[in-house]
């Protein structure tokens, strides 16, 4: 809002003044969007706990002891030639392409009962349930990538094992050889372990 202001010729009191003219009505937003958000993570949290539970009693999962630690499907997903188109492209052009990926991979992973853990550029790490939730997903996002206008392809790699949460994050084997396998797949291909096939 400022630098809007600010091109309408406004500065120093006056612009403070408009500015909190502005934002002041949204503060009122801020408190309940954050418990919204809250509250739908933490029924996400209690949900996954109890599935995992559930599937640890029937024998569908391993029991694993360490603290934070559990079992799930990890991809990795990423745009074949990305360096190279931004050389061509130009930095705001390929933001662009950044900005739409990221909303494709973010519709796609929710629908698909997952969750993007987190992005490097055009590359981005998701947490799945299970394996086939996993390949569901990974194979949406390849069809919806290829189906997007002067876009690069798509290329996914996924793993199935046991992650250690960890700050927000996941790390451990599982994720490192699912970043790996992502490394080694081709342009529009969804690359999966054995593990993940089993």
């Amino acid at each position: 809002v400022p630098t809007r202001l600010q091109e309408q010729g406004l500065s120093g009191t006056k612009l403070v003044e408009e500015t909190d003219a502005v934002s002041g009505p949204l503060e009122e937003l801020v408190e309940p969007t954050v418990l919204y958000f809250h509250r739908k993570a933490w029924d996400r949290a209690l949900r996954d706990d109890m599935i995992t539970h559930l599937a640890e009693e029937a024998g569908l999962w391993p029991t694993i002891d360490a603290t934070g630690q559990v079992p799930a499907a990890v991809a990795f997903v990423d745009l074949c030639g990305f360096t190279s188109l931004t050389s061509a492209m130009g930095d705001l052009a390929a933001a662009d392409v950044i900005d739409r990926f990221a909303a494709i991979v973010r519709d796609t992973v929710q629908r698909s009962h997952g969750q993007v853990v987190k992005q490097i550029g055009d590359g981005f790490m998701m947490l799945f349930p299970d394996a086939a939730s996993a390949l569901r997903g990974g194979l949406a996002l390849e069809h919806r990538v290829t189906d997007e206008p002067q876009f690069p392809s798509a290329r996914v790699g996924i793993h199935w094992g046991a992650v250690l949460y960890r700050d927000g994050d996941y790390v451990g084997a599982t994720v490192n050889l699912a970043a790996r396998v992502a490394g080694e797949a081709t342009a529009h291909q969804v690359l999966v372990t054995r593990a993940v096939h089993q």
